[in-house]
C-alpha cells in the first residue's frame, strides 16, 4: 500500500468519523506482541476499499522485550494493552507524526477502531477532564490530545469497547 493511500485512508476516517486522535510525542517506551505480522490484507469499514501491506515484526532486548511493527511504507506500529482487551495502538508516519488508534486481535483478525468522539462526545468529555488533558483540533481533522504522558495514557485507556467504531479490518493474507 501506498503512502500516500493509507494517509488519505486515515485522513478520511478522521474526516468522516471525527475520531482520531494525534499526540505530539511518543507516550510508550515499549510496545507488546501482537498476533498478526506478515502479509495482511485489510478493508476499510467506511469506503469499502481494500489495500494489501505488510507487517515486519522487529523485537529488541532480551528479558523485556520491545515490539515494533513496521509497515511497507515505513509507518511504524506500536501496541500497547488498554482497556477490555483493547490494544491502544501508537502510529508513527515516516515523516514523525503520531497517530492513535485501537485495535484489537483474534487468530488471524486484526480490527482497528476509532473513537466514537462524535456520538459519545459527552463521556469522552467527561474522561477528558478527569484525565487532565487538553483536546484541539490537530491536522486532517483529528483531535489533538496534549498534556502530561500520564493523563495522556490515564484518559486513552478509559476508553471501553462501547466508545470505538471499528474502521478497518485485517486478516493475515
Amino acid at each position: 500500500m501506498t503512502k500516500t493511500f493509507k494517509l488519505i485512508a486515515v485522513s478520511l476516517a478522521c474526516l468522516f468519523l471525527q475520531s482520531c486522535y494525534q499526540i505530539k510525542e511518543p507516550i510508550f517506551d515499549k510496545g507488546q506482541r501482537s498476533t498478526i505480522s506478515g502479509d495482511i490484507l485489510c478493508s476499510n469499514l467506511m469506503s469499502g476499499k481494500a489495500f494489501k501491506d505488510t507487517l515486519k515484526e522487529i523485537s529488541t532486548g532480551w528479558i523485556s522485550v520491545d515490539y515494533r511493527y513496521k509497515s511497507g511504507d515505513g509507518t511504524v506500529l506500536t501496541f500497547s494493552s488498554g482497556p477490555e482487551d483493547v490494544n491502544i495502538v501508537q502510529m508513527t508516519q515516516i515523516d514523525g507524526s503520531i497517530s492513535i488508534f485501537f485495535s484489537d486481535s483474534k487468530d488471524d483478525m486484526l480490527t482497528i477502531y476509532a473513537p466514537d468522539i462524535v456520538g459519545k462526545m459527552n463521556r469522552l468529555e467527561e474522561f477528558r477532564i478527569r484525565s487532565n488533558v487538553a483536546i484541539t483540533r490537530g491536522t486532517g481533522g483529528s483531535a489533538l490530545i496534549s498534556g502530561e504522558r500520564p493523563n495522556i495514557l490515564k484518559y486513552l485507556s478509559m476508553h471501553r469497547r462501547d466508545l470505538l467504531t471499528p474502521v478497518v479490518l485485517c486478516r493475515r493474507a
